[in-house]
């Protein structure tokens, strides 16, 4: 795995697809503030149902684990706060 290309990407361009391939070329944002390429996944287009399943699941995931964080944010500071009132 350490073999394969890294491919760091801030957005999509663009997407096309010709001849059952999709191609979603990819840029970055350059330390300059320029908006420059960054790569190009290719995949049969059969495949791209199950990927745009899989990066769902993964936003899916991530907003959860933020809702948690936040919450249990929330719940600490309300239990400091009532003890800072049972102190007082």
């Amino acid at each position: 795995m350490s073999d394969m290309p890294i491919i760091f990407a801030d957005a999509m361009r663009e997407a096309n697809i010709a001849n059952g391939v999709a191609r979603l070329r990819m840029t970055q944002i350059s330390t300059d503030g320029q908006v420059v390429p960054a790569g190009t996944l290719i995949l049969p287009l059969s495949q791209l149902p199950g990927l745009a399943a899989s990066l769902m699941n993964v936003l899916r995931t991530l907003e959860t684990q933020a809702r948690n964080a936040q919450e249990q944010r929330e719940s600490a500071a309300a239990e400091e706060m009532a003890t800072e009132e049972t102190a007082a």
